[in-house]
């Protein structure tokens, strides 16, 4: 009980303080106001672009939750489970293999001639607009890599192959950035987001750029990039499964052609023979064809499975939300500002209140008015 009695004397007396100063805090909190007001269109305009892509399934219709991925991607088998899933997509996207692949993306901007493109890459590096304080941290940063020594700038992109065994060809490729590629990247990255969703079924692909035009270039060619990614993953495997089906099957027909070439021939050379010797030369003859035939049957029915395996597991994306430039900006917010930087002056102008110093400055200005 006495607990509450002293919270409810400090509560009114807090409540008196500020009423006593309300001028004050109101002088603060106008302060504040305009300060968030000039924050907040210092800030460049940002425009938010969003596709819904629901990747159809390809199963018998009984997909749930729980196998939705392997109802995507995995073609409705089953019984191999794919390492790349829909929860795996933000890291593919994140990762600066993928991101490099966007620097080429042609776009255009909604103050650019309808002519004129530029690379995403150029967008990035010279079409962004900054606050006004970013020139003291561009500044910072300038005398931070002139004292370090890392202002030169190393070659865009440079590639290293290792073969690891003579008899295979496993290639691996090593991609080297600069500092301000891999800047750029990152900035990339921190524009674009991807959000699966399981129960829903559906993936949702944000791009936030100033520029409303570039935004939904920019989504577009990501979804494209997306789909195109996990199709190649999905097909790899199962195409060159189709190009050793393939193989075997010209293989098995021209043993099948050579037999029955040897079959013909002997046939014409002996046609008016009636030796046992070349009646059983004949009939073995006609094995080895039927049986060539069988094998080269056999071969082209493994090559068409192969063949609907592979358009099998390709994963097909219903765009539910296409990608269209938005009107209006989504950022900054001018009201969120001003209430967070009022608030802000409120709760100094309240702390000054408590000081020391202001306590005896505030004491002796109302002795002199009295």
């Amino acid at each position: 009980m006495t607990d509450k009695v002293t919270q409810r004397h400090r509560l009114t007396r807090h409540l008196h303080l500020a009423w006593r100063h309300r001028r004050t805090l109101l002088r603060a909190a106008s302060i504040g106001l305009i300060f968030g007001l000039l924050v907040a269109l210092s800030i460049p305009k940002e425009y938010v672009v969003r596709i819904l892509l629901s990747p159809e399934s390809i199963s018998d219709g009984s997909s749930t939750s729980g196998n939705w991925a392997a109802d995507i991607l995995g073609g409705g088998e089953g019984k191999e489970r794919d390492a790349i899933t829909p929860d795996f997509y933000p890291y593919i996207v994140s990762s600066t293999g993928f991101l490099v692949t966007l620097f080429d993306i042609p776009l255009q901007t909604i103050d650019c001639p309808p002519d004129s493109t530029l690379t995403l890459y150029e967008y990035m590096d010279k079409h962004q607009s900054r606050p006004w304080w970013s020139f003291f941290q561009t500044a910072f940063g300038k005398l931070l890599a002139l004292i370090t020594g890392s202002f030169l700038d190393k070659p865009r992109e440079q590639q290293t192959n290792y073969v690891t065994n003579s008899n295979t060809d496993t290639t691996f490729t090593i991609l080297t950035l600069s500092a301000k590629e891999t800047g750029i990247a990152a900035a990339i990255n921190g524009r674009i987001n991807i959000e699966p969703d399981v129960k829903s079924h559906t993936v949702t692909i944000n791009c936030r750029m100033q520029d409303p035009l570039a935004a939904a270039i920019v989504a577009d060619s990501l979804s494209r990039r997306i789909q195109a990614y996990i199709t190649n993953y999905r097909t790899q495997k199962r195409e060159k499964e189709l190009a050793i089906a393939l193989r075997q099957q010209q293989k098995a027909k021209q043993k099948y052609y050579e037999a029955q070439e040897a079959q013909a021939d002997f046939e014409d050379r002996n046609r008016d023979l009636a030796y046992r010797n070349a009646q059983k030369e004949q009939i073995k003859l006609r094995i080895l064809t039927e049986q060539a035939y069988q094998e080269y049957v056999r071969t082209s029915l493994q090559a068409h499975a192969a063949r609907v395996k592979v358009i099998k597991v390709r994963p097909v994306f219903a765009v539910i939300q296409p990608a269209t430039a938005p009107v209006l900006p989504s950022s900054p917010s001018k009201l969120k500002y001003m209430a967070a930087f009022a608030l802000l002056g409120i709760a100094t102008g309240y702390i000054r209140l408590w000081l020391p110093g202001w306590k005896k400055f505030s004491s002796n200005n109302t002795a002199t008015r009295q």
